[in-house]
């Protein structure tokens, strides 16, 4: 399985990364006024990552775009190890593409979403 790209150091991240539960559900409305709802994983929360670049060069922003695309971007999956050392062996991203932020000529920015699977 692919393994998420590490940078700067071999840090995963430049500074503290974030974690959130997250509860998947469907909801679906009905004309006549009924809402029907339901819940995947079974009701348990999917731990979502998101990893903060603040600032990467063109290299690493060249990395990880040729990452995103060599696992198909949102329907491929990753293996990933956090800055704690926890490996998260199968992810995927939580986004439909990577939104870089220019900031000045060789840097960028950008905030990767990453949803744990396991």
């Amino acid at each position: 399985m692919p393994t998420f790209p590490s940078f700067k150091n071999s840090n995963v991240s430049q500074y503290p990364y974030s974690e959130t539960s997250l509860f998947l559900v469907t909801q679906s409305y009905i004309p006549s006024g009924h809402t029907y709802t339901q819940e995947w994983n079974g009701g348990a929360p999917q731990k979502q990552i998101i990893v903060h670049f603040e600032t990467m060069n063109r290299h690493e922003m060249n990395t990880l775009e040729s990452f995103w695309a060599s696992v198909g971007g949102q329907a491929g999956s990753f293996s990933i190890t956090d800055d704690n050392g926890v490996v998260h062996a199968n992810c995927r991203f939580d986004q439909p593409n990577l939104d870089f932020l220019y900031q000045q000529p060789g840097a960028y920015g950008i905030d990767v979403k990453i949803l744990a699977l396991d």
